[in-house]
């Protein structure tokens, strides 16, 4: 009777945090803790409809595995499933099914390009952690959690105003001719000073939380089984 494999302690998926500018793209990361050996990871991520997943061009999230990582399989896919990159999209799924060594711990195993909009305000734009799931060698079943991810938006920087190098020319005039006049009396105004004080607020922005469409654990179990041809 062979061994019952060693368990493996809970797992910890965390999500990066960056600082991107209105307008600019960045990487973000997601990085595993554990003192055990994985090799199949699911999660869900939502995001902020102003700073989504870019679309690789074929309907699928812009996600890459780290160089030297190798899987069987890998599931890169916009949640809600059926939405439309762009439109109603609202979050990712991520899975990588078994790969050949044990995925490395406190590194970045998986990294998803965000867009920032141009219009979005300084702030900050959550990426929650919907559900994660784990697996170690032998369909060892793992419990997992996530540490939710944020994108800082900068301020944009102010446009500078041109200014000009040039010297002005004064003309002297030619003196005036001299008139006695009688005297008037001059009525006074008292000067108006009006102030325009001005705010903006910006709304806090809200994870737009999608439905978990499937259990991650469940999710695994059923991509395994369909690599290897068991019903």
């Amino acid at each position: 009777m062979p061994p019952s494999p060693t368990p493996i302690p809970e797992v910890r998926l965390v999500i990066d945090t960056v600082t991107v500018d209105p307008g600019a793209s960045a990487d973000v990361g997601i990085r595993l803790q554990s003192a055990g050996e994985i090799t199949s990871i699911t999660i869900f991520i939502d995001f902020d409809p102003r700073a989504p997943v870019v679309d690789a061009g074929d309907g699928t999230p812009q996600c890459r595995l780290a160089e030297g990582i190798d899987a069987d399989d890998t599931v890169f896919a916009y949640t809600p499933v059926g939405c439309t990159p762009g439109d109603d999209c609202r979050g990712v799924e991520i899975a990588v099914i078994d790969t050949l060594q044990p995925i490395p711990d406190n590194a970045a195993f998986v990294t998803c390009t965000i867009m920032v909009d141009a219009d979005a305000g300084p702030g900050i734009l959550p990426l929650p952690c919907i559900s994660a799931g784990a697996m170690g060698p032998r369909d060892l079943d793992v419990d997992a959690t996530c540490d939710n991810g944020n994108i800082v938006v900068t301020e944009p920087l102010a446009t500078p105003t041109p200014t000009s190098t040039g010297l002005a020319t004064t003309t002297t005039p030619p003196p005036a001719e001299t008139r006695t006049l009688p005297p008037t009396s001059t009525p006074t105004r008292p000067l108006r000073v009006e102030e325009d004080d001005g705010c903006q607020t910006v709304a806090p922005s809200q994870a737009n939380t999608g439905l978990m469409l499937l259990v991650p654990g469940a999710t695994l179990i059923a991509l395994r089984r369909r690599k290897r041809g068991r019903p």
